[in-house]
């Protein structure tokens, strides 16, 4: 880490908030990064335009707020938040792979660095390998758009750049190695790596201009106070770490980092430029960072750094993790390639996915060159490696496994070291002036523990939370103490004992248990919540006793838990402490406060009670925090703080976000209505524990429940209600009980005595609505009617003033209910008319027949035939519901209609086409009989007709849809009628048939509207048949103008209509266009239903995700695969709204395959695996045709190596298409043959030979065959592909032919590499068909692109080509080196 107080901390020049909020400005301080506000206190605009700003500057740390800036203000906290978060994301260094990243990106041609700035990833060779993730390319193309190139140098072979980060204060130095591409830029790096690596002159060129830019690069980073990390790989490895002793030891700066890849070793060079004189400070204390790959001519040359374990060996693929030396490591080169280092990185955790530490390595030897040429001789075609070749035993080769998680601190060397030790033996941080930074500080404290080494200087630090690695523990930690180094270090020096606590008298909480009712065992519940979580949310409705659980826990249950240990010490808490917080208001929490915390000024006094008098405490924001740092300074006691009725709960946050975590256990009670906690998931932004783990529910009692509480109180009853019970109503009910206490012990009447309890309380108490607000809740999804009904029957009379109480009672339940969230005031008080007139006639029974009258009138009205519905149809369906239920016989035709129609638009198709049957009967058991009535049985048979299409059963659909036709002579239905048949038919695969009855209906339709539905029709009609594009996009555009005819309003029609022409532009293969196209469709839609869930609106996303996935721009951009993916999960998300009560719709599924397709582009194999096989399971409940989607999940779990998986899933293909005809069936012929290869190559893998030639045997077999039965002669091939190449018209046929051809191939490749090439007739085979592909890839190669795709094709035609150019100037340069160092030593003796 180096020395984190060497740079005195620097103001920079001001940044403005903003002017147009305030003339504020300020001042960040480095190398800390924090900002000085003292001297102001920030109004609430400038705290939301600084909590912007640092969303846009992480490299900000800290603020030091004015005294009286109110610390529990919401927006403050998400601005300390932020800090936070910012502490936590900010590196001084970048990623170790994103080192390597720019370590390649430094190999690009000069021209690219002249002719641009900025950094640009698809310049960089080393990361554009097909194992590279969408994730991987987005989150490489995050860092390096940040970066901006300041320096860049090309002279005589030596090249290198500086890049600027100024977000996160990163100055990057790049060096390149060595360039076998080009011959002049060649000679000179060769040449650098004989005269500078091998004969070890200080003088060479290549370093005399590294520390020539060195100083350069450390004034940049001294002026704007940066950090410096050096990269390189190979020769560039090797300047890199010359770059960074220069920097350590020439111009005394120690914010620097080097990354290196497969360096050849530096330690010997710094040992010739110090004349081998050992410096001051150890070599190791560099903090150099060095990969090395299998060990090669390259790494072997020099000594490297062992001593501070940050030296690793990394295992590219096709290297066996076998830890021992073979002799071919002298000329092995095709594992330093850096592509193929950075394939071993993980890109998230910046670390190899596996390596270990080096503690020795091999080095190049005089001795060893004689076995290397003989070696070398014995190697057929000049292969560069053996598998054969024996062990080295003379070779030093040593590594050790790499534990992330633990660590040595060596106090005498580096000062963070010293810091972590200081603070892991501090027990209080109350004298901390920041409570921000004391809490961090405290956190991470309890993040690691240290162990005492035999060595005084030494320790053992080990992290004890696997979410973060020592590394990562010990930057963050740096951080913080950089945020405010003087004063960090002085509290940490200090002595504990010297501390005195600041003593709180907290105010005793009583709780009377008696009678205390837990049926659903609450106390269990919350016990187990709690022994994971530090924080507990109690929901529920009014009256269903949440207060009343909350401190019974916390009296009696929590303080004799054994579950709740103090993590430092895990054990027991020797003390608890409660604390029940009052949360109605802000200002009701601080008084609650006040009144706990009597601050114990006195000593000589015990407490306030003792001494008579009471101590006025204002609690202000600052001393409540000062309780804060007491509680987290308490070592040996657990608060327990209930925070009960809580109204909002961002008014509560700030006090919760404060809370230390160690030592405090939360409660909430919550009032929150049924069904909406995910309201408690949307407001809890501050706190980062996950509400899904920590919200119990607490729900009124059930009759029974009931029962059995009034029983454990000595009273018999017989409570019979049709809803839930309040304990509040039973409470008052026990009252009543004691007040005339029955000695007979017979049953109590419930309903009576609840009848005379409401009389009673309105006779003593008519104006108050306790007890009513209380039975209210008797049902919390309906009035209380059959309480309020006891009421009527009441002999009393009442009088008008405690009617009016009553209900105004029950127009509190109304206040509550979800027709207050529509926007629209005309609607809501059209339903608040209804509700009004239900409540007057159930109530007071006044004018009983002219308010039904204007109940009906009010209901029947309204018309759900239309396209449009009314925006508060649901609560209109409430009513609709509770009067048929309750009233039935006031219920009108129209009323059942109207509900069925509701019943359509909840998706309940069943009970839709129940209620429209039975309206069916009532009208055709009228004693009238006229064309009217016909009629009106034609509109019901229409809506019968139109449930069943809408349940996609179009045969019962047309079936009264044709009825319709026998009983309607009017033309607007007939019409209409005949459209829906036409589409019943469309959907039924009848296509043809369907245009029929679409030409009926336009023949004789009027209205624009109409016309335009059933052009719409037709546009579907030509897009299905023969994919006639140009007449789909003229019907559409057709119906697009007749509607904006009619009407310049949006419209569901003309919304239909775009998003029609969309979906033509998608299929046109203009994406770009669709994805405007849709777009503009989905603000349509949105602004026409005011909701975004609608299936068209689904789709749009969908085919938007999917339009991103087609376009061309997906190798070049890696936002487009990032953009699908947002999209088409965007289109589940609504699906999954849309078809909540059927999860098993084929939408849902389609939406999951589409995502499977997508990260499979993404190469994120698993994720893929999850969404194909969730995609699956629906697919199979809805008995879907299953290959394609198993095709699908065998692919992924194969790319997610998971072969056993992928096996299964082959296998159920092959027993699919067995029972289908097997190969008998031509058109399973291929599908089986492939699912047999990819068993076999599973097999493969999975080291089965048997099992795997087994199956590719039967898999050729089938193919073979298929062969065979073309009866082409092969000797004739390229006569008949030069013939194809003049007629195309064979050309579909041949390209079939040829891919047969490539899996044959694949197979034959498979089987030759299992048998080590020891079958002639595999290998004879292999030959032929590989020359066969050839043949036709050199005649017509753009008909072939598929072969350039070819796993197998590729490598075997690269394996027989000749040696290339950059391999004969790599071995060239190894033979110039070795011979170097041969004269090298032979002149040293």
């Amino acid at each position: 880490m180096g020395d984190l107080f060497d740079s005195p901390p620097i103001s920079l020049t001001p940044i403005k908030l903003s002017e147009s909020i305030s003339t504020l400005s300020f001042q960040v301080v480095w190398p800390g990064g924090y900002v000085d506000l003292t001297k102001s206190i920030l109004s609430k605009d400038e705290l939301e335009r600084l909590l912007i700003h640092l969303k846009r500057n992480i490299k900000i740390g800290s603020i030091l707020f004015h005294e009286e800036q109110d610390r529990f203000d919401y927006t403050f906290c998400k601005i300390i938040k932020r800090l936070r978060k910012n502490n936590e994301i900010f590196n001084y260094h970048p990623s170790d792979y994103m080192c390597g990243v720019l370590a390649g990106h430094i190999y690009c041609e000069p021209s690219i660095f002249k002719s641009k700035k900025s950094v640009d990833f698809r310049d960089i060779i080393a990361i554009n390998s097909p194992k590279a993730t969408a994730s991987q390319l987005e989150s490489i193309n995050e860092y390096l758009s940040q970066l901006e190139i300041i320096h860049f140098l090309n002279e005589d072979g030596f090249q290198y750049a500086v890049y600027e980060n100024k977000e996160m204060h990163h100055l990057i130095m790049a060096f390149r190695g060595t360039v076998p591409t080009n011959i002049r830029e060649a000679a000179f790096t060769v040449f650098e790596d004989v005269v500078g690596i091998t004969l070890k002159d200080k003088n060479s060129f290549q370093q005399r201009m590294v520390f020539k830019v060195v100083k350069e690069a450390v004034e940049i980073c001294k002026a704007k106070h940066y950090n410096l990390t050096i990269v390189g790989h190979s020769l560039g490895a090797w300047l890199s770490e010359l770059a960074h002793y220069d920097c350590f030891y020439n111009h005394n700066f120690k914010h620097v980092k080097t990354v290196t890849f497969d360096s050849p070793g530096a330690l010997d060079q710094f040992k010739v430029i110090d004349n081998y004189k050992e410096p001051s400070i150890p070599y190791h204390c560099m903090n150099i960072v060095s990969y090395l790959s299998e060990p090669n001519i390259v790494n072997s040359m020099n000594n490297h750094i062992f001593d501070n374990d940050t030296t690793f060996r990394i295992y590219p693929s096709g290297v066996d993790e076998v830890d021992c030396m073979k002799l071919d490591f002298l000329i092995s080169s095709k594992f330093h390639k850096l592509g193929v280092i950075l394939d071993t990185f993980d890109f998230e955790t910046g670390k190899p996915r596996h390596y270990k530490i080096v503690k020795k390595w091999p080095l190049i030897k005089l001795s060893q060159l004689s076995l290397y040429f003989s070696y070398f001789e014995k190697n057929d075609n000049g292969a560069l490696e053996n598998p054969n070749n024996p062990d080295e035993d003379n070779v030093l080769y040593d590594v050790e496994v790499v534990n992330p998680y633990s660590g040595m601190l060596v106090l005498d060397r580096f000062k963070i070291d010293e810091i972590i030790h200081q603070l892991s033996i501090k027990n209080y941080f109350y004298e901390f002036s920041d409570y921000f930074i004391s809490t961090q500080l405290k956190e991470l404290k309890s993040l690691f523990e240290i162990s005492k080494e035999n060595s005084e200087s030494l320790y053992q630090i080990s992290v004890k939370n696997n979410m973060i690695t020592c590394e990562t523990l010990k930057q963050r930690i740096s951080r913080i103490v950089n945020l405010n180094p003087k004063e960090i270090s002085k509290v940490l020096k200090s002595n504990d004992q010297d501390y005195i606590p600041r003593d709180y008298k907290i105010r005793v909480t009583h709780s009377n248990s008696e009678g205390f009712f837990d049926p659903d065992n609450y106390l269990d519940k919350i016990e187990k919540i709690l022994t994971n979580n530090n924080m507990i949310i109690l929901t529920g409705e009014e009256g269903s006793g949440k207060s009343t659980i909350a401190l019974e826990y916390a009296l009696n249950k929590f303080p004799t838990s054994n579950n709740h240990n103090n993590p430092l010490t895990n054990q027991p808490f020797k003390n608890h402490k409660l604390l029940y917080i009052h949360s109605n208001t802000k200002e009701m929490i601080y008084e609650d406060f006040s009144n706990h915390l009597l601050k114990n000024y006195q000593k000589d006094h015990n407490g306030p009670e003792e001494c008579g008098t009471t101590y006025d405490f204002q609690l202000s924001p600052n001393n409540l925090i000062d309780f804060y740092k007491v509680i987290m300074d308490s070592q040996d006691t657990c608060f327990m703080f209930v925070f009960d009725n809580v109204q909002d709960l961002t008014i509560i946050e700030p006090f919760l976000f404060y809370m230390p975590k160690l030592n405090t256990r939360t409660i909430i009670t919550c009032q929150v209505e049924k069904g909406r906690t995910f309201y408690i998931e949307r407001t809890l932004s501050l706190t980062k524990q996950s509400t899904n783990d920590i919200v119990l529910n607490v729900t009124l009692l059930t009759n029974q429940q009931a029962n059995n509480y009034l029983l454990t109180r000595g009273i018999n009853s017989n409570c019979n209600l049709d809803s839930p019970v309040s304990i509040h109503l039973l409470n008052i009910l026990v009252n009543h009980f004691n007040k005339e206490e029955s000695e007979t012990g017979d049953t109590i009447d419930f309903d009576k005595t609840l009848s005379n309890v409401i009389k009673e309380f309105i006779k003593i108490n008519p104006n108050s609505n306790q007890l009513l607000n209380t039975l209210a809740y008797l049902d919390p999804e309906s009035i209380s009617y059959q309480v309020i009904s006891k009421i009527q029957q009441n002999d009393d009379t009442e009088s008008t003033q405690q009617m009016e109480s009553i209900q105004q009672s029950i127009k509190y339940w109304s206040d509550l209910s979800v027709i207050n969230n529509f926007s629209s005031a005309e609607k809501v008080n059209t339903y608040k008319y209804i509700q009004q007139l239900i409540r007057n006639e159930i109530i007071s029974g006044a004018e009983k027949e002219e308010t039904i009258h204007r109940i009906k009138t009010v209901l029947s009205n309204l018309d759900l035939t239309s396209s449009q519905h009314p925006k508060g149809w649901r609560i209109y369906f409430n009513h609709l519901r509770y009067l048929y239920d309750n009233f039935k016989e006031i219920c009108t035709i129209k009323m059942i209609e109207n509900m069925a129609i509701c019943y359509r638009l909840s998706s309940s198709y069943q009970e839709s086409i129940k209620f429209l049957n039975e309206s069916l009967e009532v009208k055709k058991n009228s004693t009238h009989s006229n064309q009217d009535l016909k009629n009106d049985i034609s509109n019901t048979l229409f809506q019968l007709g139109f449930t069943y299409q809408k349940n996609e059963e179009f045969t019962n659909a047309i079936y009264f849809y044709n009825l319709v036709l026998q009983n309607s002579n009017q033309q607007e239905m007939i019409s209409k009628t005949y459209n829906q048949i036409g589409l019943c038919n469309f959907k039924l695969g009848n296509i043809d048939e369907s245009l029929i009855w679409y030409e009926k209906s336009l023949s004789i339709e009027k209205s624009n509207e109409a016309l335009a539905s059933i052009h719409l029709n037709l546009g579907d009609y030509y897009s299905s048949k023969n994919n006639d594009i140009k007449n789909a996009k003229n019907q559409y555009l057709m119906a697009l103008n007749l509607i904006e005819t009619e009407s310049n309003e949006i419209s569901p029609i003309s919304v239909k209509s775009n998003f029609k022409l969309s979906m033509i532009d998608y299929l046109e293969g203009n994406f770009k266009v669709a994805i405007e196209n849709f777009e503009k469709t989905i603000k349509l839609y949105k602004e026409l239903y005011k909701s975004s869930h609608h299936a068209d609106i689904a789709t749009c996303f969908e085919k938007i995700g999917l339009s991103y996935l087609k376009d061309a721009d997906i190798l070049i951009n890696p936002t487009v695969l990032l953009n699908s993916l947002k999209n088409l999960q965007e289109s589940l998300n609504i699906r999954l709204k849309i078809h909540r009560t059927n999860l098993t719709h084929k939408d849902i599924g389609e939406s999951y395959y589409n995502l499977g397709v997508c990260y499979k582009k993404r190469l994120e194999n698993r994720e893929s695996f999850n969404c194909f096989l969730k995609s699956y399971n629906i697919q199979k409940s809805n008995g879907d045709n299953l290959l394609q989607i198993l095709e699908c999940l065998s692919t992924a779990s194969y790319l997610s190596k998971d072969y056993q998986t992928s096996i299964d899933y082959s296998n159920k293909i092959i027993k699919i298409l067995e029972d289908d005809g097997g190969d008998k069936n031509p058109i399973n012929t291929m599908k089986l043959a492939i699912a047999y290869k990819n068993i076999g190559e599973n097999y493969k893998l999975l080291k089965l030979n048997q099992e795997s030639i087994s199956n590719l045997q039967k898999s050729l077999t089938i193919l073979e065959n298929q062969i065979s039965k073309t009866k082409i002669n092969f000797n004739d091939f390229k006569q008949s592909i030069e013939k194809t190449n003049s007629n195309n018209n064979n050309n579909d046929s041949l390209v079939s032919l040829l891919k047969t051809i490539e899996i044959i191939g694949s197979i034959y490749f498979n089987l030759n590499q299992m048998e080590n090439s020891k079958n002639k007739h595999y290998k004879t085979k292999l030959e032929y068909y590989f020359n066969v592909l050839k043949t036709f890839q050199s005649i017509s190669p753009e008909n072939y692109e598929f072969l350039d795709n070819s796993e197998w094709f590729v490598e075997y035609k690269k394996s027989k080509s000749s040696f290339p150019l950059n391999k004969i100037i790599i071995f060239s340069s190894i033979l110039i080196i070795l011979i170097s160092l041969y004269y090298h030593n032979q002149t040293s003796k």
